[in-house]
């Protein structure tokens, strides 16, 4: 007989092909099976926005990306503004000390041109910090112009007062250029200035202001 061998048995040769298995055979049954996903008709899939790679045209032309809403930029710019408002009223409201000019004594020089001038200054400390004193300006102001000097030391007050006895008739002790003035306290002292008028000129004066400037405040302006 040709061919493989045939058996009567089961009716088969043995060069005849195996049975296919079946989708359902015991070997493939426990595979699960996923279905294939159709879109529903109508919609689109959203494009996956990818944050790390955000286009060039789109992070310069487009402010979403990089600005907070217009209403939270806004309500943080009202808010800067009402904060910088307060500090500056704060500020103008209350200066560290309070004070004026009390008597004012000028003696004509020897050349009718210029004057020596006595200023008793008072100043009282209303701040909760410590008054110290690093610098004073007098200024003039007359018709033919505006003048100014700083106080000389306390060590030639003497001199001043032995060349011009008048230039004492009404002064005090001498204010330190460094005076120091605790919170709640006061200080009185009296400075001597010059300027290049004759007393004429200086007794019809616009006005005399004198400039205290403390260290880290806010300078205080005494005018007469």
């Amino acid at each position: 007989m040709r061919g493989g061998a045939y058996h009567g048995w089961c009716g088969c040769r043995d060069d005849a092909a195996p049975p296919a298995r079946s989708l359902m055979s015991p070997e493939n049954a426990s595979a699960p099976v996923t279905p294939p996903v159709t879109p529903k008709p109508g919609k689109k899939p959203e494009p996956e926005i990818d944050r790390a790679h955000i286009p060039l045209t789109e992070e310069f032309d487009r402010a979403k990306w990089t600005l907070p809403p217009v209403g939270v930029l806004l309500i943080g710019i009202l808010a800067v503004a009402v904060v910088i408002g307060l500090v500056a009223v704060i500020g103008k409201s209350k200066p560290p000390a309070s004070g004026g000019i009390g008597e004012v004594n000028a003696v004509e020089l020897g050349d009718h041109n210029s004057v020596l001038v006595t200023i008793n200054l008072n100043i009282a400390n209303a701040n909760q910090k410590r008054f110290w004193i690093q610098a004073i300006h007098a200024k003039l102001s007359t018709d033919k112009g505006d003048y100014s000097d700083d106080p000389a030391n306390a060590s030639d007050f003497d001199r001043y007062f032995q060349g011009f006895p008048d230039l004492k008739r009404t002064a005090l002790d001498p204010l330190p250029l460094d005076a120091k003035i605790d919170p709640g306290q006061a200080a009185s002292g009296t400075i001597i200035v010059s300027f290049p008028v004759s007393k004429d000129a200086f007794d019809h004066r616009k006005s005399l202001s004198v400039e205290v400037q403390p260290y880290s405040q806010a300078p205080v302006t005494f005018t007469k």
